[in-house]
């Protein structure tokens, strides 16, 4: 077998959102530790490797994270973008200024109906989100990229809501939802080591 290198197996012309799909484990493991931006970025890079979705992966991340070390936070976008400012922040971007431009943009139209902020809509989605059914029906309605947007959107208000969050008929529809639970309390574990 030839060995490649994670950047030759990736996409460097894919700009869509799934950085973020890769987000709730890595960021569930990390969160709180120095590491945690390096490992999104490195996630990254396996599949897209290209700045603007590096960009969006690590914003993503450190919104999730903040979310994850202190529950539901209604200043969590003021401290992301906070961060994004900061001169001496880990993981700086080139693309990090034009990320504080996207994000502000989704905060001035926060009365706007998630259709209309493609391709920011899953932030808008948390955001807005008056429970976890109706921000990933809402997403899903908008078309495009849904799964990514769904994932980003159900982990960062799974992290604020718990797992009473998720309606139980869906529960119920799940095949091996007791797996699939299993394995994410052994991500979460992994992280208080």
């Amino acid at each position: 077998y030839k060995f490649y290198s994670l950047h030759q197996l990736s996409c460097e012309t894919d700009n869509q959102i799934d950085g973020v799909a890769k987000l709730a484990p890595i960021v569930a493991c990390y969160a709180g530790k120095p590491e945690m931006l390096e490992r999104v970025e490195e996630a990254t890079h396996v599949t897209q490797n290209n700045d603007i979705c590096v960009a969006v992966a690590l914003a993503a991340a450190r919104f999730l994270e903040h979310i994850i070390l202190n529950g539901p936070d209604p200043k969590a976008l003021d401290a992301v973008l906070e961060q994004l400012s900061d001169p001496n922040r880990k993981n700086p971007q080139e693309l990090d200024k034009a990320i504080i431009g996207r994000i502000h943009q989704v905060k001035a139209n926060l009365s706007k109906k998630p259709k209309e902020l493609i391709p920011t809509a899953a932030l808008h989605g948390v955001l807005t989100a008056s429970g976890y059914e109706q921000a990933i029906r809402d997403t899903t309605s908008c078309g495009g990229c849904t799964c990514s947007r769904c994932s980003f959107i159900g982990t960062c208000i799974g992290a604020q809501v718990g797992l009473e969050g998720i309606p139980s008929s869906w529960k119920s529809k799940t095949l091996r939802y007791n797996t699939l639970l299993d394995l994410a309390k052994k991500v979460v574990t992994l992280q208080q080591l």
